[in-house]
């Protein structure tokens, strides 16, 4: 009688122990899978941080490709208005001369220095009017200096004014 309790009793701390065990293999399985839930999802977070990071720097070239176009469009639009402001200085300095017929041009290359003076007039394209190729000369000195291009920085300046050519043609 007590061998077979001591049997049944033996069973029962096999089979409690073999559920342990298999408890434990269930719990560390368990564990296991949350682990690499846990590993797979922080994988997936940093994909994800890395194609957000991506397009942040893109949008980030974007936007400094759009203002270095912006800011090279508002510095074209500042030496167009600089030069306009130019050529009427020039228009007002101007006098007529006696036999002016009207309806020429003469195309005047101007040298300038940084601070606006005027170093040099020249004449690169007659007008065939010897008066009023020279009035328009006279213009140009009477109109200068050009202060106009000390607002741009040095190398807007050296492409853009420190020689230039203009076109003079007076409205009649």
């Amino acid at each position: 009688m007590f061998g077979s309790l001591s049997a049944t009793s033996s069973e029962k701390k096999a089979a409690a122990a073999r559920k342990a065990q298999e408890d434990a293999e269930k719990k560390a399985a368990a564990l296991e899978a949350a682990r690499q839930k846990k590993e797979k999802a922080l994988e997936e977070a940093f994909k994800q941080a890395e194609a957000e990071a991506r397009a942040l720097e893109e949008l980030k070239k974007k936007d400094e490709a759009e203002l270095a176009v912006l800011n090279a469009l508002a510095s074209e639009k500042a030496a167009a208005n600089v030069l306009d402001a130019m050529t009427t200085r020039i228009t007002r300095a101007w006098r007529r001369p006696v036999a002016f017929k009207g309806g020429l041009e003469v195309y005047l290359r101007m040298s300038l220095a940084s601070n606006g003076e005027l170093v040099d007039v020249r004449i690169m394209k007659t007008s065939g009017d010897v008066l009023f190729d020279r009035s328009a000369l006279t213009a140009v000195k009477r109109a200068a200096p050009f202060d106009e291009v000390e607002q741009f920085d040095a190398a807007t300046f050296e492409e853009k004014f420190r020689s230039l050519v203009v076109k003079f043609r007076p409205e009649d």
